[in-house]
């Protein structure tokens, strides 16, 4: 089995915090490589800067990570971002819940296109993803 995986998974994958040893033995265990798509990557720099600018984390490890990052997506499939799933994610957001932030619709409908669960630390986005119909790893 594999799965599409948010930003919320991936920092946990290369940042150490409280989902880190979750994150890597749920990796291990996985029989076919996962799936990433340009927008976790987008929200990956975007947390490790928010992060930064918090001082949580230092330019070193920011720098760290991202090259992390890049070595590992180098052999994973990559899903590009659509405009069918700007188009979903609008209506999801439009006819499912007014509650769900545009970028984790982007990641359900990613998710759903893909045909992948979604593996996600955010719950917020694992109650959206099943109020929409989206399985969760």
């Amino acid at each position: 089995m594999s799965a599409y995986l948010d930003a919320s998974m991936v920092v946990s994958l290369f940042l150490e915090d409280c989902w880190s040893d979750d994150a890597a033995a749920w990796l291990a265990a996985l029989e076919a490589p996962p799936t990433i798509s340009r927008w976790t990557a987008l929200e990956f720099s975007s947390a490790l800067g928010v992060l930064l600018r918090a001082g949580s984390i230092t330019a070193e490890e920011r720098s760290r990570a991202e090259r992390e990052l890049g070595d590992f997506v180098a052999d994973l499939p990559i899903a590009d971002v659509t405009d069918r799933d700007l188009i979903s994610a609008r209506d999801m957001i439009r006819f499912g819940s007014a509650a769900l932030k545009a970028g984790d619709a982007l990641h359900l409908a990613i998710g759903r296109r893909v045909g992948l669960p979604i593996k996600t630390f955010d719950r917020q986005l694992t109650r959206a993803a099943e109020m929409v119909g989206v399985e969760v790893a």
